[in-house]
């Protein structure tokens, strides 16, 4: 069985437990500075200065609306770790469906186990990069105790299709080497 979000479950559980500093504005903001702002500043820096000092003033402007934007817009709130409680209590429900018996609790503190990348190729023969993670998620067993269930996480780069499923990481089987 599969749960299909469209976020992903470590930055969801970071998220909660984090507080709001620049990195975690970063962190969520990153596709829509690249593609908007980012380009934008450089597009202004480059009809108004000299060449040569564009990346020192891009670099200037990246901090600073990086900064600002931590500061003003969030002062009061953090609607980071607000959309990311509600997405980590809607996920518990949905796996206690699964049988994987957790907890919103039990959720945050979940931990990254390994991940893995593949190229392969889309219907239309489009490359695509296949992200592979790991996460331990503590879960509660039929008598009551905690232990860690692992869940595969699989995400296609550039997509906010995220796929979670019962998944274990392959260990890796390594040569000994004797020591006589």
């Amino acid at each position: 069985m599969k749960v299909i979000v469209n976020y992903d479950l470590i930055n969801s559980v970071r998220n909660v437990n984090e507080q709001l500093t620049p990195m975690k504005v970063i962190r969520n903001k990153k596709w829509r500075w690249v593609k908007t702002w980012y380009p934008l500043y450089l597009g202004v820096d480059f009809m108004i200065n000299d060449p040569k000092r564009v990346p020192i003033d891009f670099l200037i402007q990246a901090a600073t609306l990086t900064v600002l934007e931590s500061i003003t817009a969030y002062t009061l709130d953090d609607p980071f770790q607000r959309v990311s409680e509600r997405d980590l209590k809607t996920l518990a429900s949905l796996l206690c469906k699964l049988n994987i018996d957790t907890s919103y609790d039990l959720l945050k503190d979940s931990q990254p186990n390994g991940r893995k990348y593949q190229v392969r190729l889309s219907e239309n023969k489009i490359p695509q990069i296949l992200e592979s993670k790991y996460i331990l998620v503590p879960t509660y067993t039929a008598m009551g105790d905690i232990k860690d269930t692992s869940l595969l996480q699989e995400h296609i780069i550039g997509s906010n299709r995220y796929v979670l499923s019962l998944g274990s990481k392959q260990k890796k089987l390594v040569p000994a080497y004797s020591q006589t």
